[in-house]
């Protein structure tokens, strides 16, 4: 979520049915939503913008492993630097988005999901990279997109857990899925 500039989702926007709803789970700082939003007439974004998850999270391989992997970007290993950095980047995406077709959601996708009643037509995977956050988020987009659309979703070549999580999603599911480029995927429903 701190890193990188997923350049894989410059496939995955192209994809997206014109004039449609969308969720992306895993916003940090935007850059793929603006793409989205080439094609999307409304989207959701969902982020924490927070170092809660990783406390209980084995994505990085603990807690610890998180402070001290993302420490240089920080430049500190203080978690409330990287509370700091993460509320910026919220205010940053906030004034970014205010005058688009978005609402955004300062929650975990779980919390997310408790309170979102509306159907989409797809929803972008791409917060929790460990194999149990993932694959739960696969399971509850399942509960809210329409017949006929999308799970498109981000490191499926590059992250273990979440390749692990979409395999089983879909063994489970018997879906359509697609590994259309590089890391990027796509299980239609």
């Amino acid at each position: 979520m701190m890193c990188g500039q997923n350049i894989g989702s410059n496939k995955t926007w192209q994809r997206i049915p014109e004039g449609s709803v969308g969720v992306e789970l895993g916003v940090w700082e935007g850059i793929s939503s603006e793409r989205f939003l080439k094609r999307a007439k409304h989207l959701h974004l969902v982020d924490s913008w927070s170092i809660n998850p990783y406390k209980d999270s084995d994505e990085h391989g603990g807690y610890e492993q998180y402070l001290n992997r993302y420490k240089k970007k920080v430049g500190s290993q203080d978690p409330r630097d990287f509370q700091k950095l993460y509320d910026t980047v919220f205010k940053e995406v906030t004034n970014k988005f205010k005058d688009q077709p978005v609402t955004i959601y300062r929650m975990s996708t779980t919390d997310f999901f408790r309170i979102f009643t509306e159907v989409v037509d797809w929803v972008y995977v791409d917060a929790s990279h460990s194999y149990e956050g993932c694959l739960q988020d696969l399971k509850n987009s399942l509960k809210i997109i329409k017949k006929g659309g999308y799970i498109f979703g981000d490191d499926y070549t590059n992250k273990k857990g979440v390749k692990a999580a979409v395999d089983e999603f879909v063994n489970q599911t018997g879906l359509a899925f697609s590994n259309f480029y590089l890391n990027q995927f796509e299980i239609k429903i």
